[in-house]
């Protein structure tokens, strides 16, 4: 991920900031001690769908290509038998789960 939760309340912040840059610390830290929980579930659901969710999609992506990538027993398998894909499906299931 590029930017942090921080990076991003930064960036809100100045969207809003008027002012020179030699108060916009306190500022930052003034207005960060007035969010009310309301703005911090806002700003928080905000950063998700910016930040979080297309790493998801992007991962989850990547999953389903793995599911339908031919499953190949490698040369060196004692035993001749299909790859198991469980690992894939749970995977598949978070991802689903926290993209949601």
């Amino acid at each position: 991920m590029k930017n942090t939760f921080e990076d991003f309340l930064q960036e809100k912040h100045g969207e809003e900031f008027v002012g020179t840059k030699d108060i916009i610390v306190d500022d930052y830290n003034d207005w960060l001690e007035n969010l009310s929980i309301d703005n911090w579930i806002e700003l928080g659901d905000k950063f998700r769908a910016k930040e979080i969710k297309p790493l998801l999609e992007s991962l989850k992506k990547m999953t389903d290509m793995a599911w339908y990538a031919p499953l190949v027993n490698h040369p060196h398998d004692q035993v001749n038998q299909p790859y198991d894909r469980s690992d894939i499906e749970e995977a598949q299931k978070a991802i689903a789960q926290a993209i949601e």
